[in-house]
């Protein structure tokens, strides 16, 4: 064709133009694999880490504060108070360690392990108190057991006799 405001050499094939490139995104990770896998790690290690802290701290306050309870009970003013540590039965398949203190004024408590009262059982108003020991030959509750009652007369009426009744196991 001539006159052709843009001539052409020869119609355009296949065979003449530069082959394709697979069309592909950046990798941004390519080479950084294993800083990768360290950082997931450590993002996920963080929350741990400070759980843990956390529990630490927990528990030595606790530690502390019990420690506290027993240098306030041993700066008593000077009043002696007898302690025995025992399992208190509560059901047939549960048993918690208790303390028991006796004194300084004319009762007796129960207290947990963390210190807390969880009963007292005053004897100023007691007209009787029962105690029956027992050694334990059966395999089920190894160890002595001391039966504990209280009777007496009532703060809230004057004719009701109150009963406090406990099962310690005293371990050997």
């Amino acid at each position: 064709m001539e006159g052709d405001p843009c001539p052409q050499p020869a119609q355009l094939n296949t065979s003449m133009m530069e082959p394709c490139k697979y069309l592909g995104g950046y990798d941004y990770f390519h080479g950084s694999e294993v800083a990768y896998i360290y950082s997931c790690i450590l993002l996920a290690a963080v929350p741990l880490i400070c759980a843990g802290a956390g529990y630490a701290v927990v528990k030595l306050q606790n530690s502390r504060r019990r420690k506290f309870k027993m240098q306030q009970e041993e700066n008593n003013n000077g009043k002696a108070v007898d302690k025995m540590v025992v399992k208190e039965w509560l059901h047939q398949n549960h048993k918690r360690q208790v303390k028991i203190k006796f004194g300084p004024n004319d009762a007796f408590y129960v207290v947990n392990r963390k210190g807390d009262k969880l009963r007292s059982i005053k004897l100023g108003n007691v007209d009787s108190i029962e105690a029956r020991w027992e050694c334990g030959d059966d395999s089920e509750s190894p160890g002595a057991r001391l039966f504990l009652w209280a009777r007496g007369r009532g703060a809230k009426s004057r004719d009701e006799d109150y009963l406090a009744c406990s099962w310690l196991v005293v371990d050997n």
